[in-house]
C-alpha cells in the first residue's frame, strides 16, 4: 500500500470523527487550542489504536479465512444491503423534527442543548464509536499483509 492510498484511506475513515469533532466545537461556549488538541488526541489515538486491535485479531486467523473471505464479505454486504432496502420501506413518524411550545418530556429540545464536555466518560464512547470502521480496516490490513506501523501512524495523524 503506497503513501497516497494510505492517506486517502486515513482521510476516509476519519470523516466521522471529524464530523463529531466539529459538532463538539459548535456546542462549546469557547473553543481553545487546548480543547481542540484534547479532542484531536482522543480521536487520533482511537483511530490509530483500533486498526492495531483489528490487525492483531485478524492475523490470528488470516491464513484460514483468506481462501473464502471474499464470500464472507459478499454475504455480509448483501445482508446489510438487503436490511437497508427493507428499512427504506418502513413508514415512521418523525416526531423529533420540530419542538413544540410545551416542554419536551421524551427528549431534549434544541433550545436546551448543553455545552459539550471533554470528560473521559463522554469522549471515550465518542472516540470508540467513530473508530469502529478503523478496526475493520485493521482486519483488512492483516489480510493484505500491510505493514501496520506506518499505516497506523498515518491514520492516527
Amino acid at each position: 500500500m503506497n503513501v497516497i492510498e494510505l492517506f486517502l484511506l486515513a482521510v476516509g475513515i476519519s470523516m466521522d470523527a471529524f464530523a463529531v469533532a466539529i459538532c463538539l466545537g459548535l456546542t462549546m461556549a469557547k473553543v481553545s487550542l487546548k480543547k481542540a488538541l484534547i479532542v484531536g488526541l482522543y480521536f487520533g489515538a482511537f483511530q490509530a489504536g483500533m486498526p492495531v486491535i483489528g490487525y492483531i485479531v485478524a492475523a490470528q486467523f488470516a491464513e484460514h479465512v483468506i481462501s473464502y473471505g471474499h464470500w464472507l464479505v459478499f454475504g455480509l454486504l448483501s445482508f446489510l444491503g438487503a436490511k437497508m432496502i427493507w428499512g427504506s420501506f418502513k413508514k415512521e413518524k418523525c416526531s423529533d423534527r420540530e419542538c413544540s411550545a410545551t416542554p419536551c418530556t421524551d427528549r431534549k429540545c434544541l433550545s436546551r442543548i448543553q455545552e459539550a464536555t471533554l470528560k473521559p466518560s463522554k469522549m471515550v464512547p465518542l472516540a470508540l464509536a467513530t473508530s469502529i470502521d478503523a478496526m475493520a480496516v485493521g482486519v483488512s490490513f492483516a489480510f493484505l499483509y500491510v505493514s501496520i506501523v506506518p499505516a497506523i501512524s498515518v491514520i492516527g495523524l
